[in-house]
């Protein structure tokens, strides 16, 4: 018997009397993925995490906010600092829409600190 995106045989057995509510957990993950373009949006999907690991504003002003490691979505297991060289975009979009404090304020703070040393920006003319 399959319901949409459960079935018993892709879910663990403990969740095979629960196939209905498996599948509507599951078209929902996938409309958000398909909506926002994030890789993995639902926590069913992350599996067993650790929570982020301490920050505060005071580290991220001390200039450690580029080591600060995400612990979801495409870029999990990586600094910001990483993530930084590769997708400037992504972590300016942290900086203003991270749901976790701790990720905003270290996003924030780098974004913050390239944007002092790039200086004023040239008049239009």
């Amino acid at each position: 018997r399959e319901l949409g995106d459960a079935s018993p045989e892709n879910v663990a057995r403990s969740i095979q009397p629960h196939l209905l509510r498996m599948a509507a957990t599951r078209a929902k993950a996938r409309a958000m993925r398909d909506a926002v373009g994030i890789d993995m949006v639902a926590l069913e999907e992350l599996g067993d995490t650790q929570p982020a690991e301490d920050f505060d504003q005071g580290t991220a002003a001390e200039g450690h906010s580029e080591d600060f490691v995400i612990r979801f979505g495409k870029y999990s297991g990586r600094s910001l600092g990483d993530i930084w060289g590769t997708d400037r975009g992504y972590v300016e979009w942290l900086s203003a829409n991270a749901r976790d404090e701790a990720v905003r304020a270290a996003a924030k703070c780098l974004t913050d600190a390239d944007a002092a040393e790039a200086g004023p920006a040239a008049p239009a003319e």
